[in-house]
């Protein structure tokens, strides 16, 4: 072979090793480099879940030291929006018998309208008189007609509302024959566009907005014929939202706490009824699946026709024959403001 052929052939050799040493750094970089993303986005997941952990925490230790007390907690990331309870705040509605023979559900409360209708009035007593209570400012509006098992309130029911069911006016609680609770949540959540992380009610949800589960759990006992419930309402103190940081600084201030229920008697059988609601239905599936697999809540699942009245949305805990239910209810309030971002 000539010296050009040999040349020839070397120059040959050079071009297919830079060829396949070209392809091979791009095949790696084609399967590294979502790889490396789907890694990074792991991570990052993580630790906002670890962070919300820890601030929950922090709110459930703030709400318990009573009025004017607070913290300041930081999240820390380098993507994504937070948002204080604006669009996707749960709603639970409470409600459940006071006396032997009477059995009731509500409707009308999934939105924020002026509208209560109870339904479903089954029992002895009769039911002819509301009065709703208003947990902020508003004046009580007591002894109101319920013919019809319709009222429409003077003001929206949002935020937190006690209603008491009576077959007869006056202040005697022995005319109480059901109550109702309506508490608005509100949240602290980080959203990025596959999921979102929130903390609300003591509670720590990620969600997909389709389906949720609960990272870390709310403060409820449920034993020995005892439930013991906390509501924490979380209310925007300031700014509300903030996008694109690396650092936010939240500080957070209890601004009321009270003891709402004690020892309620609820007399078996019949349930101790809730309904969920909220815009992220992967929130709502969270909370949902939390109450009946950690506290034996049923979840109710054949419509009997009522008009406007889906009986899907129930969660009940039972209470059998001959057996009883002590309810207890502390409802506490926190300001959630954002103080520094960088």
């Amino acid at each position: 072979m000539s010296r050009e052929n040999y040349g020839v052939v070397e120059v040959l050799d050079i071009i297919f090793v830079l060829i396949i040493a070209t392809s091979t750094i791009a095949i790696i970089f084609l399967w590294a480099g979502p790889q490396m993303e789907n890694k990074k986005a792991s991570v990052r997941g993580d630790s906002a879940l670890t962070q919300f952990n820890t601030m929950d925490d922090i709110i459930k230790d703030v709400a318990n030291r009573g009025v004017n007390g607070s913290c300041i907690v930081d999240f820390v990331t380098d993507t994504g929006q937070v948002f204080i309870g604006e669009n996707i705040d749960e709603r639970f509605i409470l409600y459940y018998s006071l006396v032997d023979g009477f059995d009731f559900d509500v409707s009308g409360l999934e939105d924020s309208d002026e509208t209560l209708n109870v339904i479903n009035i089954i029992g002895g007593s009769s039911l002819s008189y509301i009065d709703i209570f208003y947990l902020g400012d508003d004046t009580p509006e007591l002894d109101r007609d319920f013919n019809g098992g319709t009222y429409t309130a003077t003001h929206p029911l949002v935020d937190a509302i006690k209603i008491n069911l009576k077959d007869s006016p006056g202040e005697d609680p022995r005319n109480v024959v059901g109550r109702i609770w309506l508490f608005d949540l509100g949240s602290i959540a980080y959203d990025m566009s596959s999921y979102r992380i929130i903390t609300e009610n003591g509670g720590t949800i990620w969600t997909d907005l389709q389906s949720g589960y609960l990272s870390n759990k709310p403060i409820i006992y449920n034993k020995d014929n005892s439930l013991v419930m906390k509501i924490i309402q979380l209310k925007p103190g300031g700014e509300i939202s903030g996008g694109n940081l690396n650092k936010y600084s939240f500080l957070i201030k209890s601004t009321d706490v009270s003891i709402c229920e004690t020892k309620a008697y609820i007399p078996g059988p019949g349930y101790f009824k809730m309904q969920i609601y909220g815009d992220d239905k992967g929130a709502v599936d969270a909370w949902t699946s939390y109450f009946s697999e950690a506290h034996n809540f049923e979840k109710f699942s054949d419509d009997e026709g009522t008009p406007n009245f889906d009986e899907s949305k129930i969660l009940g805990l039972q209470i059998k024959d001959d057996d009883e239910l002590f309810f207890s209810l502390v409802c506490s309030t926190c300001d959630v403001t954002l103080v520094t971002t960088k």
